[in-house]
């Protein structure tokens, strides 16, 4: 899967959870979502949607993210690097999270 099909996905995905919370239309929400937006702070994740939004991308690329690699002001651009280094299986590369 190519950066674009993981970004497109990962938007999906985060849209789906925070445009019901949020109440906003997937649509519009989806524009809201670029690669530099913080999930908590940009996007204005709480800690339950964070979660859901963890485990979903956990649940979609068949990864599992450690936790010390899950910080609120984590951005979008962020989890794409952590999905392409855990197919990769090199975790230990990626602290500090680049950003």
């Amino acid at each position: 899967m190519e950066k674009t099909e993981v970004f497109t996905t990962i938007q999906s995905i985060i849209a789906s959870i925070l445009g019901p919370y949020l109440g906003i239309k997937t649509k519009i929400m989806k524009e809201r979502i670029t690669e530099k937006a913080t999930l908590c702070g940009d996007l204005q994740a709480d800690s339950l949607s964070f979660q859901e939004i963890i485990i979903a991308v956990e649940d979609k690329f068949g990864i599992e993210i450690p936790e010390k690699m899950m910080q609120r002001d984590l951005t979008v651009s962020q989890i794409i690097c952590i999905i392409e280094i855990a197919k990769s299986n090199q975790y230990s590369s990626l602290i500090p999270i680049p950003a």
